[in-house]
């Protein structure tokens, strides 16, 4: 079978995306993995797929590359890999807070496609945000969003500056969320649950509660609202959090997961 997708990197997000490819197709035969630790390439070729430990001429078979490198060490395998690249090549960069230009200019290529995944990718729910270079033509678009879609779902921007909104968003939004069922579980043991019962409460109350957003049609606020009997536990609890500012605490703390995003590309570009 051809060859078609390369990572670059095969750690746990390109696993996750791996795996929902591997998934769809039921195999992994036609997927190439670059990456210089034996054990992690020991569970793609589990999966069928063709390693590497250091950029060959494989890597030239492969229609797709999703470079899925830590940011730090993006620079320097870019050039490993550049006399590589075809003229057709696609690039799909997941690595965070590194500008179009610096791959660009890293490359020698002009066909890049800018990413900010999540970590629920891992179990088939992760949300990608996409953002295309002026150059990257409809039909390269679609073949992205057909890759990105095997983690979850897919969000074009059509600046590339919002990718730093959508790293605040949902590409560090999961640790917004896991730290908030910490809480609830430490609020409900201390309160006389056990561990065990507190967690499986407060998972299924966020997972419930964020697929009455999915699937009502209602607004977040007017669901909140229904919940709210005048008097009730709920408005206690939520005038808590109003008196402590909880609205501005998340928007603070957004904003300087963004500013992070572009501090990063500044230091690493």
């Amino acid at each position: 079978m051809t060859l078609a997708i390369a990572f670059i990197g095969g750690g746990n997000m390109a696993q996750a995306m791996g795996r929902g490819i591997v998934t769809a197709k039921g195999s992994g035969e036609t997927i190439y993995v670059m990456d210089r630790n034996p054990e992690t390439l020991e569970k793609w070729q589990g999966w069928g797929a063709t390693t590497g430990l250091a950029p060959s001429a494989t890597l030239s078979e492969c229609k797709v590359w999703i470079l899925a490198v830590k940011p730090q060490n993006l620079k320097e395998v870019c050039e490993s890999i550049k006399p590589y690249l075809k003229a057709d090549t696609l690039i799909i960069s997941v690595a965070a807070g590194i500008s179009m230009a610096s791959m660009q200019q890293w490359l020698g290529h002009e066909r890049i496609i800018r990413t900010m995944p999540n970590t629920p990718a891992l179990v088939g729910m992760g949300m990608t945000g996409m953002f295309a270079s002026s150059v990257v033509s409809g039909e390269d678009i679609a073949l992205a969003e057909e890759t990105l879609s095997y983690m979850g779902g897919v969000v074009k921007v059509d600046q590339e500056s919002l990718i730093d909104a959508v790293t605040a968003l949902s590409g560090s939004g999961p640790a917004y969320i896991y730290l908030f069922i910490e809480s609830l579980i430490a609020g409900a043991t201390k309160m006389g649950l056990t561990e065990e019962q507190a967690k499986q409460m407060a998972v299924a109350t966020v997972a419930g509660a964020a697929k009455m957003v999915e699937t009502t049609g209602e607004t977040p606020a007017k669901l909140r609202e229904n919940v709210s009997s005048k008097g009730g536990t709920t408005l206690a609890a939520l005038g808590v959090f109003y008196e402590r500012g909880l609205p501005k605490i998340v928007e603070d703390a957004m904003v300087a997961a963004a500013r992070r995003a572009g501090e990063l590309s500044k230091e690493l570009g």
